[in-house]
């Protein structure tokens, strides 16, 4: 579980540089139902990964030998709960939904084996941390 809570926040932080690095939005997009999240550009299409070159950038648990036995039990992001968020060109996260483009942050709760860990995404900053 926490190897899985790692490798999240090192995502959330991959899609926050890009963002810097690129002048424009990248969105981390979870599916706690389907245990799977992507990374998206400012156009909505799922990134390809920097490493497993020809594969999209989308991480799912129940494919992973390693992650199986983890299971994404929540998402939650501001504002109304949503299941992404995204950074801008500063790296400050936003929820992108409706006109105001709030500030959001939120967290991912990850549990498996009797254990649970929190990633938390901070407003403004983007500081992303874990914790038990």
């Amino acid at each position: 579980v926490q190897s899985a809570a790692n490798m999240i926040a090192a995502d959330l932080e991959y899609a926050k540089s890009m963002a810097i690095g690129r002048q424009q939005n990248y969105s981390v997009v979870f599916d706690a139902a389907g245990e799977s999240y992507e990374i998206r550009d400012a156009g909505g299409s799922v990134i390809s990964h920097p490493v497993k070159k020809g594969f999209n950038y989308v991480v799912d648990f129940s494919n992973d030998s390693s992650l199986d036995d983890v299971d994404i039990s929540s998402v939650d992001f501001d504002p109304g709960s949503s299941n992404s968020i995204t950074f801008d060109y500063l790296g400050s996260p936003y929820s992108g939904i409706g006109t105001s483009n709030s500030l959001n942050s939120g967290n991912i709760i990850l549990q498996g084996g009797g254990v649970t860990r929190t990633i938390t995404v901070e407003p403004a900053t983007g500081f992303i941390s874990t914790s038990e």
